[in-house]
């Protein structure tokens, strides 16, 4: 039986060598057909997949192809997934992000994500952001448009407490970086660690009941969870008034997870030395969004990831698991979507 593989994120194709694949696997067709839609529109799916109007429109050739295919490699799938691809068995994700295909209705279909593929240069960016703000290398970037000269030292990293909310693959490329330099790296998730060793660089593991009671001895907390119901607007009020006078806070994960009014109050108050964020609610942010004017606030363009190698490393991870799907062998990087969370 011919099992057919659908393309729909074509930077993908750069990388792909069709008649390797033809040997490689024998029977499988391989089609490839854009399917873009807006990030700022990923965002709504993932922040609001109950709210979704029914209005989505594809071409003949899209609907098509979903209709036919079995397994489909991309950033997104199209909404009433159950509709649009009645054959789909598998999505496998080129990101690490779940939410917009909670939102597509991929139910029961096997789901596998590509966490740890931008794993480390997503750990760099929140060292060289840590570094940045103790270090106060923006104000000292200002004295000098301003050809102004005084002392601006910054303070001493090594010895720091550090909180990581989320253990997976971009927690823990983060907590050894941490631990390497000196700092001190607990880490939080939802379930139990279990008596596995701890991931290098972290000293301790705890739940997330025990979140506030951290960060209350924590100099950073670094957030790397994923967008789901459950993590809406973890990091509240009552988390940022949990946080010690002078810490610091970073995400890296996903917008949603942050009450942004909050951390900009906190901001604001000066309670906080510093944030760092890649991610937001919104994206971009309005014009008007007080998110840009906010002190001590450093916004990237959902940036710190980087694209050397990326897709290479997507397409081999793709390949393994077809491998392993064909022979029905247990899968990388699946995710088990009731339960908001992967294997690893």
């Amino acid at each position: 039986m011919t099992t057919n593989v659908l393309v729909s994120f074509l930077p993908l194709m750069d990388v792909v060598d069709r008649d390797e694949f033809a040997r490689r696997f024998p029977g499988v067709t391989l089609d490839a057909e854009a399917y873009d839609i807006p990030h700022g529109t990923l965002v709504d799916r993932t922040e609001r997949p109950h709210d979704l109007p029914d209005d989505e429109q594809l071409t003949d050739r899209q609907r098509e192809l979903f209709a036919a295919a079995d397994v489909c490699v991309t950033l997104n799938v199209p909404l009433r997934l159950a509709t649009v691809a009645p054959r789909l068995r598998w999505v496998q994700g080129i990101g690490s992000g779940i939410g917009q295909y909670m939102a597509s209705g991929i139910d029961d279909r096997i789901y596998t994500n590509a966490a740890g593929t931008a794993s480390p240069p997503i750990a760099e960016w929140v060292v060289a952001q840590i570094f940045s703000i103790h270090k106060r290398l923006p104000e000292h970037q200002d004295m000098q448009r301003r050809h102004e000269w005084r002392s601006t030292v910054g303070s001493v990293i090594i010895g720091r407490k550090v909180t990581i909310v989320g253990l997976g693959a971009i927690g823990q490329e983060v907590a050894w970086r941490l631990g390497a330099l000196g700092l001190r790296v607990t880490g939080v998730r939802r379930r139990p660690w279990g008596d596995e060793p701890l991931p290098r660089g972290v000293e301790a593991m705890a739940t997330q009941d025990r979140l506030l009671d951290l960060v209350a001895d924590s100099d950073i907390v670094v957030a790397c969870v994923p967008g789901t119901p459950t993590n809406a607007d973890l990091f509240d009020a009552d988390f940022f008034a949990a946080m010690p006078e002078g810490s610091m806070f970073v995400n890296v994960g996903r917008g949603s997870s942050v009450d942004e009014q909050a951390l900009i109050e906190a901001l604001t108050s000066g309670r906080l030395r510093g944030a760092a964020i890649d991610v937001a609610k919104h994206e971009p942010p309005a014009a008007d969004d007080p998110l840009w004017d906010t002190p001590r606030l450093s916004i990237s363009p959902h940036s710190s990831a980087s694209m050397e190698g990326y897709m290479q490393r997507v397409w081999d991870l793709f390949c393994d698991n077809l491998e392993r799907f064909l022979a029905g062998q247990p899968m990388r990087n699946v995710v088990d979507m009731r339960a908001e969370y992967g294997s690893g």
